[in-house]
């Protein structure tokens, strides 16, 4: 399925590139939806106007309607892309699962910073049980062992260690886990 918005464009421009607004997007079941925006740029980086496809990879699991808006339709995974001006975008990474019963969800407003790993030498790649610190607003402090995932663009996921209060909110310490930890249903297959 494929949808087209219509702008004008300039006389003279050239596109360079497609931007979606977001790079990725967690759904947590089927009916919940999201939004998209995505503007054509020229080799200056400015705004062009033109005609704006939508696709998904998998529409019978996330869908995209001619205006950017989102759908999940089932447990599972898209790339959505945006076309414009003959330039495609990078593909926006859509995910539709169940979290851990239980788990926090905390939209982009709530999480104030994502600190990053702590105690890993210069030349060490954080992996599962790696920890770091991000600070949370209008929340209730979670207890240890709750998951922790970012249910719109931030890129947040983990299990809390430790937390403890400060003047910004909740700080709380959380460690990398597997998939399988944080989701109790998902089929991610890009």
């Amino acid at each position: 399925l494929v949808w087209i918005v219509t702008y004008d464009n300039p006389a003279g421009a050239v596109a360079k590139s497609v931007v979606i607004d977001k790079h990725w997007i967690f759904l947590t079941g089927a009916g919940q939806s999201a939004p998209l925006t995505a503007r054509i740029l020229d080799e200056q980086g400015a705004p062009l106007s033109g005609a704006i496809t939508w696709t998904s990879s998998a529409p019978d699991q996330v869908s995209v309607d001619a205006t950017g808006r989102l759908v999940a339709q089932r447990i599972g995974s898209a790339q959505i892309f945006a076309e414009g001006a003959g330039v495609r975008s990078p593909p926006t990474l859509v995910v539709v699962a169940q979290a851990q019963p239980g788990a926090l969800l905390v939209t982009d407003a709530q999480i104030l910073s994502i600190g990053p790993p702590l105690g890993l030498a210069p030349d060490e790649v954080a992996g599962v049980g790696t920890q770091f610190e991000v600070v949370l607003q209008g929340v209730t402090a979670p207890e240890p062992g709750t998951v922790v995932l970012a249910a719109e663009n931030s890129p947040l996921a983990g299990k809390v260690v430790a937390t403890r209060l400060d003047t910004n909110g909740v700080v709380a310490t959380l460690a990398i886990a597997p998939l399988y930890e944080l989701l109790a249903d998902y089929d991610i297959n890009w």
